[in-house]
């Protein structure tokens, strides 16, 4: 499910757009209809991304550009110059989409456009999480030495499926492949695994020494 906020003062369109993404079933929408409410639901609801017309939208980019800048923010604006999207791109606009007569196809393509954006902003999280301090890392995070040795694992990497289960200072033998083969090349390898019906997906990672081998997961 996408969670979603609309900010637009047409009101009879949030309306319109807002039964248009009911509709799709994976969608939750919230219509709002000036920057402040905007700013105040924020601080209590997690959004995955949201949608914007002008003037209202490049008000709000100002404003969370000192709170939240990851939110992605796409403009569907009924008219604007090319200077003012220019503008607003500038500011941090994910993507700008005149939305002219309103029909269907102009919405399909934003639906289109908010998964792809939602799609790359939820990876790059996944991405930045991989670096966080390990013990603080929702997934999954092991260091083997280059005897093959586990000298770390946080606690996610102790939730994997019980026939990963990590258990003393023993390499899980479904990594030895990927393992050696990362410690070898000396260059980062990523490979999915499939368990208990979800597919795992791990980063080899070697040091540049190849004395160890830090392994990244999530599913």
């Amino acid at each position: 499910m996408i969670s979603l906020l609309h900010l637009d003062s047409d009101k009879k369109f949030l309306e319109k757009t807002r039964r248009y993404f009911d509709k799709q079933g994976n969608f939750s929408m919230y219509p709002v209809f000036s920057v402040q409410k905007t700013l105040t639901i924020l601080e209590t609801r997690k959004v995955d991304a949201i949608v914007s017309g002008q003037p209202e939208g490049t008000e709000l980019l100002k404003a969370l550009k000192s709170r939240d800048p990851a939110i992605p923010i796409i403009f569907f604006s009924g008219s604007a110059g090319e200077e003012q999207i220019i503008e607003t791109l500038n500011l941090g606009a994910d993507y700008f989409l005149l939305r002219g007569d309103e029909s269907g196809p102009i919405v399909d393509q934003l639906q289109q456009i908010i998964g792809k954006v939602v799609t790359h902003s939820k990876t790059d999280q996944k991405m930045l999480n991989s670096y966080k301090i390990p013990d603080q890392n929702p997934d999954p995070v092991m260091r083997v030495s280059k005897e093959g040795v586990l000298t770390y694992a946080n606690p996610a990497a102790y939730l994997l499926p019980e026939e990963w289960g990590v258990t003393g200072d023993s390499m899980i033998d479904q990594f030895k492949g990927p393992f050696e083969k990362a410690l070898s090349n000396g260059i980062p390898l990523r490979t999915e695994m499939e368990a208990e019906g979800s597919v795992f997906q791990f980063t080899f990672e070697p040091e540049e020494n190849k004395e160890y081998v830090t392994i990244y997961g999530n599913d």
